[in-house]
């Protein structure tokens, strides 16, 4: 039960965000579907692994991989589906604990607190830059591919 309250509010986060971002019909259900893709791919990674780089860094590339195809089926950039999707991942909680105890003056919450915000922000990226550098390559090589059939046809 504590999982499905999450994912809906996954859900609900990516809709959220899809009206801020003036994101409509098909696309917000697109971005919904996301959100709930990119929790349930992190609660099935962390509570395997408890490991939250390793969540992060998966789900993110699922995410990624989800909103790649679907902005292709959309006919829309994958920025404007990959944002309202990625919003579930955003590491809030850790950045107010790392800032409340920087308040604090808790230096070793801040440091544990800002590790953990800076591994979780750099398994998001890492996993975009995996997933959109795959990307490019199998688009230049079907490209490629496609050619090379033209040229070999005349």
């Amino acid at each position: 039960m504590e999982y499905f309250v999450q994912i809906m509010a996954a859900i609900f986060s990516a809709i959220g965000f899809s009206l801020l971002f003036n994101i409509h019909g098909r696309k917000m259900i697109i971005t919904a579907v996301g959100g709930a893709i990119t929790w349930g791919a992190y609660l099935i990674v962390f509570t395997q692994t408890d490991n939250v780089f390793l969540a992060c860094f998966i789900a993110t590339m699922v995410i990624m991989a989800f909103a790649e195809i679907m902005a292709r089926i959309a006919k829309t950039p994958v920025i404007i589906l990959l944002v309202p999707m990625l919003v579930p991942m955003v590491p809030g909680g850790d950045l107010y604990r790392m800032m409340i105890n920087l308040v604090m003056d808790d230096s070793d919450q801040v440091r544990f607190f800002g590790y953990k915000l800076v591994m979780e922000v750099g398994a998001i990226a890492f996993g975009i830059i995996v997933i959109s550098t795959a990307m490019q390559l199998i688009l230049k090589m079907h490209a490629h591919i496609k050619e090379t059939r033209k040229v070999s046809k005349v």
